[in-house]
């Protein structure tokens, strides 16, 4: 979006028009061109790594620290890319959180289902795995979806 808009309204002027019209376009293509990148869990990696620092930070401040679920994302990557134990810190994390429920619930189950010291690298990466496929075939089901190329990297 430009200044918080998705939408460019026509006030006859062609060549207003013309150049906000442009400049959504451009910015579109822009978040595009980010969007792509994360079907990469390096790059996911990268991105959701920075974005735990900066919540960190901000609870340490004593700011408002945001979505709970960007923990949870940033694990699922970590244990996509074998890395255990920093997956299970953030599942910790998460974990540690004074949630209400059903995030509470949510979090717990989490917890034993990646925090148990029996599970392996390779077992938490299958798991995630396994989760991406449940929800892609659910998602098959709906007739938008299926329209969509079925490409996938895992």
């Amino acid at each position: 979006t430009i200044n918080n808009t998705q939408f460019v309204e026509y006030n006859n002027d062609d060549e207003i028009f013309e150049k906000q019209i442009f400049q959504l376009a451009q910015y579109a293509l822009k978040y595009a061109k980010v969007l792509m990148g994360f079907k990469s869990p390096k790059y996911a990696n990268r991105c959701m790594s920075k974005l735990i620092f900066q919540k960190r930070l901000k609870e340490m401040l004593g700011k408002w620290n945001g979505p709970i679920f960007d923990y949870y994302n940033a694990a699922m990557i970590k244990f996509l890319l074998g890395e255990l134990n920093s997956g299970r810190r953030l599942i910790e994390k998460l974990n540690s959180l004074k949630l209400e429920s059903p995030f509470k619930e949510w979090a717990e189950h989490s917890y034993s289902e990646f925090c148990d010291d029996e599970l392996t690298a390779e077992q938490a990466r299958n798991k995630v795995c396994s989760m991406v496929n449940r929800q892609r075939n659910y998602f098959k089901q709906k007739g938008a979806f299926r329209k969509m190329p079925d490409i996938n990297f895992l």
